[in-house]
């Protein structure tokens, strides 16, 4: 089938509605889609707003802020790099919110929200590359929409988006990673005539790896998928292509050549067997595939895209046929998947999981935008035979997200146990900074712990998150006493290791 025979203005006159889907939906449905829309952005945003206000600092936070307030941030970012990681870009983000704050209780907020905000952007650059014509009003619901589908299905969101540590060497990752994917669309969609956009693409890609090494392999793995498209079509890649390669290549060198990760591997396990490990990952990313598969809310979301960018989006000079799309992009997940079970023993934790989940969702995006784009007349005759199930397309797939397990849980501790635990939470640091250096002071265990928050603290855990020396440090040297508890706590407390 060619490219595109119609005109997408002549398929479908543009709409005047503020609905991202309005194109989607009689006239007479489009007002009250638009006000369910926006109620259910609404509550996915005060959700999001009510954990950022409320989350605290947490295990590597208190070290890292603390020696970007008392040391020169190169300094401990090439301490770091030689005794530790070679994510030298995503420590040096969260050495430098503590040179930024220096009261980090007061400045966490506003480090997350920063995070959050950036996420959001780099999700509505992504579509403005893809769906170039449509508005901005209805980019940003999208873009809500793509930030709602990831904090319900990717596990333990916490530990990317409500932890700064984590959002540094995460979901920044994840936003620069959607950039390199919206530079790449552009420019190749206009066979690379914009020299702003390689630029844009040579930069996040080589920002990746210092960031987190598994990002940076996935963004080489997206450009590859490129390249084999543009094979696959019978072209040359073009050479600007090669050079991110090459930049992105660079950057991976600079993170796995560290001397700080031969350190940190000579304390992890032995590394398990290859096969075995390729065997493990491949269940894992399938039991994650057949979730994606069998979730109504991916498949009625596919079908709305599908019908926006079969009238909005420019047919790409990269196209592949869905089958091999879909083994291509699974095997580069497969790939980072493997590389960090093999690593640290089969354990895959789980903001590893949201950084891989949120790099399928963009090119998810990708794969169903260039399918519809390069075949406008098959989507045009589907929804011209079954208009009513177009129509109830964009009300299944808000149902499917509002109605999801995790948004619910998600909602149900942001009014119940998120206000309490930060009323406690807020005491304790509080006297731990307001009392004199070596000061015994009783703090108490909050109540029910949001399950999203990485301070999941209990009895057992409690102690070992006070006693932190880093802590201790940063709020004046006082020492923390549980409550109930008769003994002192022991002074010169080591935080807890390092996340990997």
């Amino acid at each position: 089938m060619s490219a595109r025979k119609v005109d997408p203005a002549s398929v479908h006159p543009a709409s005047s509605d503020a609905a991202p889907q309005a194109d989607a939906l009689p006239s007479t449905g489009r007002r009250a889609f638009a006000v369910a829309l926006a109620m259910l952005l609404l509550a996915g945003a005060a959700i999001q707003l009510a954990y950022v206000v409320d989350a605290f600092p947490a295990h590597d936070d208190w070290c890292r802020t603390y020696r970007g307030r008392t040391s020169d941030v190169l300094t401990v970012v090439g301490e770091e790099y030689r005794t530790w990681t070679g994510r030298w870009l995503g420590i040096g983000l969260a050495v430098s919110t503590g040179a930024v704050f220096p009261d980090i209780v007061r400045g966490y907020p506003w480090a997350l929200g920063l995070g959050a905000l950036l996420l959001f952007l780099s999700a509505m650059g992504l579509l403005r590359s893809l769906l170039p014509s449509a508005r901005r009003i209805q980019l940003t619901a999208a873009a809500g929409l793509v930030i709602l589908f990831l904090l319900t299905r990717a596990p333990q969101v916490g530990e990317m988006l409500f932890w700064l540590t984590g959002a540094c060497e995460y979901l920044v990752p994840l936003a620069v990673s959607w950039m390199l994917m919206a530079a790449l669309h552009r420019a190749t969609a206009t066979d690379g005539r914009h020299g702003w956009a390689w630029a844009l693409a040579a930069c996040a890609a080589a920002a990746l790896a210092p960031l987190h090494e598994l990002a940076g392999l996935m963004g080489l793995g997206f450009v590859a998928v490129l390249a084999l498209a543009s094979f696959l079509n019978g072209k040359q890649p073009p050479r600007a292509l090669w050079l991110v390669a090459a930049v992105g290549v660079a950057g991976l060198v600079t993170n796995v050549l560290a001397p700080g990760n031969s350190v940190r591997l000579g304390v992890a396990p032995a590394e398990p067997s290859v096969v075995k490990v390729l065997a493990y990952s491949f269940l894992k990313l399938h039991h994650m595939v057949l979730d994606w598969v069998a979730d109504p809310a991916v498949w009625t979301g596919t079908f709305w895209l599908a019908l926006v960018a079969a009238r909005t989006a420019p047919p790409s000079r990269y196209r592949m046929r869905p089958l091999a799309w879909l083994v291509s992009v699974v095997a580069v997940a497969w790939g980072a998947y493997a590389a960090c079970a093999w690593a640290l023993d089969y354990w895959v934790p789980p903001r590893v999981i949201g950084l891989i989940t949120g790099w399928l969702v963009g090119a998810w995006l990708h794969g169903v935008v260039w399918f519809a784009s390069s075949h406008a007349e098959l989507v045009q005759r589907v929804t011209d035979r079954a208009p009513r199930v177009a129509a109830a397309v964009p009300w299944l797939m808000l149902v499917m997200i509002y109605g999801h397990g995790n948004m619910r849980s998600l909602g149900y501790d942001a009014i119940t146990r998120l206000p309490r635990y930060s009323s406690v939470m807020r005491a304790n640091l509080a006297a731990l900074a307001a009392s004199p250096p070596d000061t015994v002071v009783t703090v108490r265990v909050p109540p029910e712990s949001p399950r999203a928050l990485t301070t999941l603290l209990t009895p057992d855990s409690a102690q070992a998150y006070f006693d932190a020396a880093c802590l201790r440090e940063s709020l004046g040297g006082s020492e923390p006493r549980l409550e109930g508890k008769d003994d002192v706590p022991a002074t010169g407390a080591s935080p807890p290791g390092h996340g990997r």
